[in-house]
């Protein structure tokens, strides 16, 4: 089974299969996400939702994130 860091750099590398994948995993979440929703704008909010994260995925910078050690420091 993919990671999500392997699924986000598949993504990111134009893997349009990937995304597919990405977007089933993270599917409960969604689901959760717009259960606040009229039953009737559920899915145009969900999809909304997918291309966000699609968008997002695209130009996120692995190198641009902390990591622990950084966590750890400014605490």
């Amino acid at each position: 089974m993919e990671t999500l860091y392997e699924l986000v750099n598949k993504v990111k590398a134009g893997d349009e299969e990937a995304s597919r994948r990405l977007l089933k995993k993270l599917e409960p979440k969604l689901n959760k996400a717009v259960q606040s929703f009229s039953l009737h704008e559920r899915e145009d909010v969900k999809q909304d939702l997918k291309i966000k994260i699609l968008s997002a995925v695209k130009t996120f910078d692995f190198s641009r994130t902390p990591g622990l050690w950084e966590f750890l420091r400014h605490k």
